[in-house]
């Protein structure tokens, strides 16, 4: 009878550690599964983003003048071409010789400059505008 008896214990065991076995067997396919991953992934990416966001915060709260210049340094960067040809056509508007007076202003300094003659070479001949 107590061979009977610890073959029954035995096997009450054994369907024990079965349904333990299945049961961490069912509980390890559900981490692995794809849904499972995926949200785990995701919620960590969001948890890091999260911290680095405020551990940038905290590091511009204590140092805005370096936050500053590292985002001026930045933004120089990203538009080095821009400002270049601006720099450059600021500069070569500075170099530049001074351009020729419009022929307008050429024609009417020519002009007074006749008149002025024509006014000169009468008061030389004696004659007078007024009559």
């Amino acid at each position: 009878m107590t061979t009977h008896l610890e073959y029954q214990a035995a096997v009450q065991r054994a369907e024990a550690k079965k349904a333990s076995f299945l049961a961490n067997t069912q509980l390890a396919r559900a981490r692995v599964s794809p849904s499972r991953l995926k949200d785990d992934a995701k919620s960590s990416a969001q948890k890091a983003w999260h911290d680095g966001n405020e551990k940038a915060q905290d590091t511009a709260r204590q140092h805005p003048v370096a936050v500053g210049a590292a985002g001026v340094g930045l933004i120089a960067y990203l538009f080095r071409r821009p400002l270049y040809r601006l720099v450059k056509r600021g500069f070569a508007r500075l170099n530049r010789p001074a351009e020729p007076e419009s022929t307008a202003t050429q024609a009417s300094l020519w002009l007074k400059q006749k008149l002025h003659s024509a006014a000169s070479a009468a008061r030389l001949n004696g004659e007078s505008h007024e009559k």
